[in-house]
């Protein structure tokens, strides 16, 4: 067996549990199957994938039943393998107790530390082992067992990124995001896209460039916001704008802003529900704004400045909105219409628009799943400001963000109101 298994090139076959009646017993150290056990896991191994890709052929029942019974007959070859006489090393008992107690704890403890003090062990020893085993250190080893179970996880299961977060043990989503980019390369919503065959990922947007948010509803646009890109990474994308920047809002929004009359903001809501509204152009007024938009996640965070005199921060606001979907142009989404309004300093927060909120669960506009992730997102949304982290970290520095008011203000492009 290689030492170093970077270059190894194979089929890699990821199942749920439960998917086959019984798995056979099988040894930790790796198997070489030879003939006429490596002829035959070859053609079950091809016919396996052959099915898999042919969704059209026969009903879904079928289909699956045909998988697991090709991945039986593949697991029953492979327990009649002998493992490799190579990898028969005084580590392999170590490594095995590692490995399985890894596959039960994994979820809740991501250093190596923890499951040598488990062992009576060094953590050198463990890496020792694994090594010696697999070619990886102990952490590698451990750490792709995360990603495993989180692509697995991404691929099928329509989990938020957050709520995969939460089932692996990372205190934030951030935190997840940065794990998965820093081994493969893509955000987690990028290799969901990829693993499903689903529309190209949309490229991350370079600061300065316009992108604009839109509120979708029922596929149909209910406001677009023009702005200017902050930054765009793995943790967030923040978007900021001052006064000029263009909107297009509900025209009841626009009539009660104009008047006064509180009656017409009533209106927007029935008639959300109903699809029946009009769009206006307004401009942002008065006030400079950044929005710290992170992946897979029910709420932003945005943060709003004094023009007229130091630019000071006023308050911070938290929107619970429905995960954001990239698209060419930036990205959408849709307002759930609770609000959380909080102090610069963070020292004290109140909840806005509970009753517009309920209005919006009665009209259907807020579903029951919006509901329950919202529920989720409020804990969320309050442990980052009371640990003053995510966005709302010291060395963050998005209260010292700055407006741009020599530049030209973010405008609308053409077709912005066209859903694809």
């Amino acid at each position: 067996m290689p030492d170093d298994l970077t270059t190894a090139r194979g089929t890699i076959v990821i199942r749920q549990p439960g998917f086959v009646p019984a798995d056979p017993p099988f040894d930790q150290s790796p198997l070489l199957p030879t003939k006429p056990h490596a002829e035959a896991a070859r053609l079950t191994l091809r016919h396996l994938a052959y099915e898999y890709a042919d969704l059209t052929s026969l009903p879904l029942d079928a289909h699956l039943q045909t998988l697991r019974m090709l991945l039986s007959v593949l697991l029953l070859r492979l327990s009649h393998v002998r493992p490799d006489p190579m990898s028969s090393a005084p580590a392999d008992d170590t490594f095995r107790r590692y490995s399985a107690t890894l596959d039960r704890d994994f979820r809740t403890s991501h250093h190596v530390s923890d499951y040598a003090a488990a062992l009576g062990h060094r953590p050198r020893t463990l890496t020792r082992a694994t090594i010696a085993a697999t070619g990886t250190t102990a952490k590698q080893y451990l750490d792709a067992r995360v990603l495993l179970e989180a692509k697995r996880l991404l691929v099928h299961t329509d989990a938020t990124a957050a709520d995969i977060s939460r089932t692996l043990g990372f205190a934030e989503p951030t935190e997840f995001a940065k794990f998965f980019r820093k081994r493969d390369g893509r955000t987690p919503p990028e290799f969901r896209a990829v693993a499903r065959g689903q529309t190209r990922v949309v490229q991350g947007f370079q600061p300065g460039e316009t992108a604009v948010r839109r509120d979708v509803f029922r596929r149909k646009v209910w406001s677009a916001h023009a702005f200017r890109v902050v930054e765009d990474t793995p943790e967030a994308l923040v978007l900021g704008c001052g006064p000029g920047t263009e909107l297009s809002v509900p025209t009841t929004w626009i009539e009660w802003l104009r008047t006064g009359d509180a009656s017409a903001r009533l209106r927007a809501l029935p008639n959300l529900a109903d699809g029946n509204w009009q769009l206006g152009r307004w401009t942002w007024r008065d006030t400079a704004h950044l929005q710290w938009v992170p992946p897979d996640t029910w709420f932003s965070v945005n943060a709003f400045y004094d023009v007229t005199g130091d630019h000071r921060l006023t308050h911070w606001y938290v929107n619970f909105q429905r995960p954001m979907r990239r698209t060419p142009i930036g990205f959408d989404t849709f307002d759930l219409l609770l609000d959380l309004v909080v102090a610069p300093d963070l020292s004290r927060w109140e909840w806005k628009d509970e009753d517009e909120y309920a209005q919006g669960r009665r009209l259907g506009v807020v579903s029951e799943a919006d509901h329950r992730a919202v529920e989720t997102a409020r804990d969320e949304a309050l442990a980052l400001i009371r640990t003053g982290s995510g966005p709302f970290a010291a060395d963050r520095g998005l209260p010292d963000w700055r407006s741009e008011p020599h530049r030209p203000a973010p405008a609308l492009p053409a077709g912005v109101l066209t859903v694809s």
